[in-house]
């Protein structure tokens, strides 16, 4: 638990018309007790804005739960929002200290055909 900053990372939209790929280094991820799942991931990201899941805990490992969407506001597209699916987000770590990532969702609405992908690996504020 605890607040993650990202060391690497990126945003890939495949299908996605004047969308290019967003870095993720310096951004965060913040992990949290949850009520109704073991965690709650929000990723805070410049471009993108907030994105909060529901997370459940096997081992080293925090996947999402089922059926949730995070709507973005996307500023390389004049701030429209969009909707996504998510079809995987995971969150590993071994040590407490460093963590990696990886995710995967499908636009709806006006994102359909749209897939994002991220990949990133980060370290824990405050050691």
């Amino acid at each position: 638990m605890g607040t993650w900053t990202f060391d690497s990372g990126s945003i890939t939209g495949t299908g996605c018309t004047g969308l290019s790929t967003v870095n993720l280094q310096g951004e965060t991820l913040t992990l949290m007790k949850g009520t109704m799942s073991d965690l709650t991931s929000t990723l805070m990201s410049s471009s993108f804005g907030t994105c909060t899941l529901n997370l459940d805990v096997m081992g080293t490992t925090a996947s999402a739960t089922a059926g949730q969407t995070c709507m973005f506001t996307v500023a390389a597209l004049g701030g429209l929002q969009v909707t996504f699916s998510v079809s995987s987000w995971t969150v590993t770590t071994t040590d407490g200290v460093s963590m990696t990532t990886a995710a995967t969702a499908m636009g709806q609405g006006l994102a359909t055909g749209c897939t994002l992908s991220l990949t990133g690996a980060g370290s824990k504020h405050g050691g």
